[in-house]
């Protein structure tokens, strides 16, 4: 957990789910851990990191090549999830936590959002990986959404169905 100040002080945590395979690429120097960097949420996590705000970045299981798809939707990897927010809730009871997926990563964000219901405060999507939220269940989240998408994005361009439309007035 990444923060400036004083712990006590954090009241918004921001979990960063990396897309593609689900590697934070974590490495050693000097024998402190280090990012070596991979993706906007990995190389941006520092653009998080405003007064009051804390960051963590959660990686795969270290005995998996690749994270895949059905494995972000799994049981095991949402509980273990949820530990893990519920230890960051231990360190900063009164922070409100904010979820954000980029491309594979929209996965974890939506189904833990879903599964957590109001322990997340919103759930920020960057370049999912679906072409219809409502088929991949952004409309069943209660809380505040936020889409990020651009045509030129290399994930799979959006659809945005009349529901949709209606519900959370794409821009």
């Amino acid at each position: 957990l990444l923060y400036r100040g004083e712990a006590a002080g954090v009241d918004r945590v921001w979990v960063l789910f990396t897309g593609y395979d689900g590697h934070a690429h974590l490495g050693t120097l000097d024998g402190s851990p280090v990012f070596l960097g991979r993706g906007i949420l990995v190389d941006g996590r520092r653009l998080f990191l405003r007064e009051r705000n804390a960051v963590a970045v959660v990686d795969s299981p270290s005995t998996m090549p690749a994270m895949s798809v059905a494995f972000r939707s799994s049981d095991a990897y949402l509980s273990g999830v949820e530990q893990v927010i519920a230890s960051i809730q231990g360190q900063v009871p009164n922070a409100k936590i904010y979820l954000v997926g980029a491309s594979n990563g929209s996965i974890s964000a939506v189904n833990l959002a879903t599964r957590m219901g109001n322990r997340i405060a919103g759930v920020a999507i960057l370049g999912g990986v679906f072409s219809d939220l409502g088929e991949f269940g952004v409309g069943k989240l209660k809380q505040p959404v936020l889409v990020i998408h651009h045509k030129r994005d290399g994930c799979i361009p959006l659809n945005f169905t009349d529901g949709f439309r209606e519900r959370f007035a794409p821009v």
